[in-house]
This record gives C-alpha cells, structure tokens and sequence, in this order.
C-alpha cells in the first residue's frame, strides 16, 4: 500500500510551474476570504487567551462557534471553499491573530475534488501540497503551538471526482507533514464515522455527500476533546 501511494503521489505531482509570487497569491487568498478573515479575528478577540484553534475549509468552517473541549475554549478558523493551497497563505496571520495554544488541521476534500491533470493551477496545486502543509505547520508551530494533522474526511460513494485513491494520496502526504514537522497524526477518527471500504457512513454526511452532518460534527468535538486531554498530559500544554 505504502509503495502504491508513493507511486500515486509521483504520477499525480508534476513539476511546479512558478505563475504568480507567494506574495500575490497570498492577497488574492486574503482578498477572497475577507469575511472569513474578519469573523476569526473578532471570535478571537471574544475566547481570550489560551485556547483551541480549528483549521481547515467548509467543514471546519461548519463546526459551530461558541464551545469548548477540555477546557479550551475553540476558535473557529474554517475557510469555505479553501483549498491546501489558499488555506496555507493565510495560516501566518490566523497563527498570528490567534496564538493558540493548540491547532486541529483538517484539509485537503477541496483538493480531492480537484484532478490534477484538468488544469495548470490544479497540476500547482497538487503539487506543492507538501510545501503548503509545511507552510500550515511551521506558522503555528513557530508561535509555540502543538498541531494535530487530520486526515481527509470520508465522503459518500458514488461521486465521480471523489475517489479514494486521490483521498489516499492527500491523506499520505498529511501523515509525512505530521512526521516532518513534529506534529500529532489523528488517523484514527475517520473510522468511526466510515464503513468498511472508507467511505462515510450515511448519517454522517448532509446529502452532498460530502459535508459533514451534525452527528458527524458532534462526533469530532469529542474527539478534539480527547486530544486536550492527552497534549495536557503529555506536553504539559492546556487551556488553565
């Protein structure tokens, strides 16, 4: 499985072509997620110091807003629409903005929906995967923030630009960001909510098929929970 992923990964990751500076990608994302940029900032401003970061795209961005896990109260940081890529180019400032003192990951559905051969940007996309998860990674843990990496949710079968060979390649490259930046790998939550061959459990997806349903949500909030639980008794790092 391992040298099939590696072989995926090769085939789905041509070489970069360079088409815009870091710096104007970085306004154009900013500029595309204003509203989002603002509500984190002011959700900030309300949780006060010592707290949870939540990171990813719309199903993220769906978790609700006023609660805790373990003692730490939760930002919400989700970018609707956010692919690897966009999402990456605005971690320095929500890292900024925020000081966590712990970040949960989740990207990378976007960019399964996306083949990588259909288009140059998607082609860039997939590959500076791994430079954009590094670039996640190293904004937070520079501000002295302990990461959890999350893989890919499971979605619904049947969705032809949804498969589970490309879930596999982004879920791979996640697991590597983990291990290269010295953060946490939760592999084990999307079990719960997938059946036997990977795909998501009918009650834990909306009717698209791909966003996360309440139970589904609720599901993940215990599991953030059970992470403050163990980085405080392993890393000495918590919310009190």
């Amino acid at each position: 499985m391992k040298a099939f992923l590696i072989f995926l990964m090769a085939a789905l990751l041509p070489t970069l072509a360079t088409a815009q500076t870091l710096e104007e990608e970085t306004a154009q994302a900013a500029a595309y997620f204003d509203r989002e940029i603002g509500r984190i900032a002011g959700h900030y401003s309300l949780a006060g110091p010592h707290h949870v970061v939540i990171f990813g795209d719309s199903n993220t961005d769906r978790f609700w807003w006023d609660t805790t896990a373990g003692g730490c109260r939760i930002v919400n940081a989700g970018f609707g629409h956010g692919r690897p890529r966009q999402v990456s180019l605005l971690a320095d400032y929500v890292a900024s903005t925020t000081t966590p003192n712990i970040v949960h990951v989740m990207v990378g559905t976007n960019l399964v929906a996306l083949d990588p051969d259909e288009s140059p940007q998607a082609a860039s996309e997939w590959a500076s995967l791994p430079e954009d998860l590094d670039r996640i990674a190293q904004a937070f843990i520079s501000r002295g923030a302990k990461v959890v990496f999350w893989p890919v949710p499971p979605f619904a079968s049947g969705m032809p630009k949804f498969t589970l060979a490309k879930q596999a390649a982004v879920n791979y490259q996640l697991a590597l960001a983990a291990s290269r930046n010295g953060a946490l790998w939760d592999w084990w939550w999307p079990s719960q909510i997938s059946d036997s061959a990977g795909y998501a459990l009918p009650s834990m997806v909306i009717p698209d098929g791909i966003h996360l349903s309440g139970q589904a949500q609720i599901s993940r909030y215990y599991r953030i929970q059970t992470w403050s639980d163990y980085i405080k008794t392993n890393f000495n790092i918590g919310c009190n």
